[in-house]
């Protein structure tokens, strides 16, 4: 059973829209200090606030933001942006986030994730935008990610990785650790290793 999250919207204070959690980990100094960076600093000085800050604690950090200040941060990370932190996003903020980056931006963020990620990410583009990312990503991405928007959302089908590591029901263990460490065409991630007879 999940317990039940209760937040309390507090009036804005220093232009920063206020949500206390019992579960927020932001941290109320960086939250100041980035607001003050946003308002008052250089682009550096905003990219140095953050540099350290794990994408998951961002993304929170992110909806404790007015929508001006959001807008700057969300330019301003869109050089060097790791995938990660659209993943991390909540829908609407992805959404803003999509706003600013140019569908070049787009396709190389999603490269570097799983399909079903890349599928989570690019759901929610209007058909236009999706179309635009699209054509930027190699064709085998493409077809991987086509595949997976397929499927109504909230399916298994939607969320499923098309990334599988397979080896044949011959194989013994030091043939496959070996093709584990020297296969170039492996997924950079995986946890699972299929076993699968010739016929699949």
């Amino acid at each position: 059973m999940s317990e039940e999250v209760q937040h309390k919207v507090l009036p804005p204070k220093e232009g920063i829209h206020r949500i206390e959690t019992e579960e927020s980990g932001v941290d109320p100094a960086l939250v100041s200090h980035l607001v003050s960076a946003l308002e008052h600093e250089t682009e550096d000085a905003v990219r140095a606030c953050v540099i350290d800050v794990h994408h998951a604690d961002l993304a929170d950090l992110i909806a404790l933001l007015s929508a001006s200040q959001r807008r700057r941060l969300l330019r301003i990370l869109r050089v060097g942006l790791d995938p990660d932190l659209l993943l991390e996003l909540d829908d609407t903020f992805r959404r803003e986030l999509a706003d600013v980056l140019s569908p070049k931006e787009m396709a190389e963020a999603i490269a570097e994730m799983e399909s079903d990620e890349a599928v989570q990410v690019l759901e929610d583009l209007e058909e236009e935008e999706l179309s635009d990312v699209l054509r930027e990503v190699s064709a085998e991405e493409r077809e991987e990610i086509k595949q997976g928007l397929q499927f109504p959302e909230d399916t298994a089908g939607r969320r499923m990785q098309t990334e599988v590591v397979t080896v044949g029901t011959d194989w013994s263990v030091g043939r496959t650790i070996d093709f584990l460490r020297h296969d170039e065409d492996l997924p950079d991630e995986f946890f699972d290793v299929f076993v699968v007879d010739d016929e699949r």
